[in-house]
């Protein structure tokens, strides 16, 4: 077994404890994060998983919005649910005013509004700054696309003013790629068990390169990989949550 197989089963072991001791374990609706790279997951099997692609970043700077679709192709076995992800990054001298909101809105749905894809999720790590002008994207975007979900910093599900006021279907807390202050956050969920803001509390997400000691029970599992998904790594996830 090779060096990256070893490290890689040692980390789906210790995924297995994500889900902790229950004598009637609930169904876990699993999505599979699919991010810029190429990949084929024709492997999944009816009803197995879905699939949230990342099918374009969105840069903002200055008054100009700069887009960059998906450079690699995406194979799923036709009927997979498949939900279109856009990242968006702000520049610090971004102007984040109605003309830069338009036109955000505008390559969104250039992006995303197509029949092959089930509903929109955003990804867009948004400082206090730059609230308000996401508060108002999502308004815009919520009578457009039947589902609207979003990502979340951990951060975020700790505050009670911000995500339940946010007019979207879901919120997915990352547990993965949290920084310094991560730990901290961790400590903290486990201690009390669920987010304090219970908008946080239905789905998660988690890399199978980060894996965790305890997650907190939710309805929906998105999970990140850092590497084109293969069929021998699909399959060791699914052990690892038996």
């Amino acid at each position: 077994m090779s060096g990256f197989r070893r490290s890689w089963a040692a980390a789906l072991s210790a995924a297995a404890l994500f889900w902790g001791c229950r004598a009637e374990p609930t169904p876990v609706e699993l999505t599979l994060w699919v991010w810029e790279r190429p990949d084929d997951l024709r492997f999944l099997e009816p009803g197995e998983a879905r699939v949230a692609v990342l099918i374009g970043t969105l840069r903002l700077q200055g008054d100009q919005v700069r887009a960059q679709p998906r450079a690699w192709p995406l194979h799923v076995t036709p009927g997979t649910p498949v939900t279109a992800v856009v990242r968006i990054e702000a520049r610090p001298d971004a102007d984040l005013g109605p003309g830069q909101r338009a036109l955000t809105v505008d390559w969104i749905e250039e992006l995303a509004a197509r029949p092959a894809f089930e509903g929109l999720q955003l990804d867009f790590d948004a400082a206090l700054s730059q609230r308000e002008f996401y508060r108002e994207l999502l308004a815009d975007l919520r009578p457009r696309f039947a589902r609207l979900s979003i990502t979340a910093l951990a951060s975020w599900c700790f505050e009670r003013d911000w995500l339940g006021e946010l007019p979207v279907d879901e919120v997915v807390p990352m547990l993965f790629r949290m920084g310094p202050q991560g730990g901290g956050y961790l400590r903290r969920l486990e201690a009390e068990g669920v987010f304090p803001d219970p908008t946080c509390r239905g789905s998660v997400g988690i890399s199978t390169d980060e894996p965790l000691r305890w997650r907190p029970k939710a309805q929906r599992l998105y999970i990140f990989h850092p590497r084109s998904w293969t069929s021998s790594d699909w399959r060791a996830v699914l052990a690892s949550l038996d």
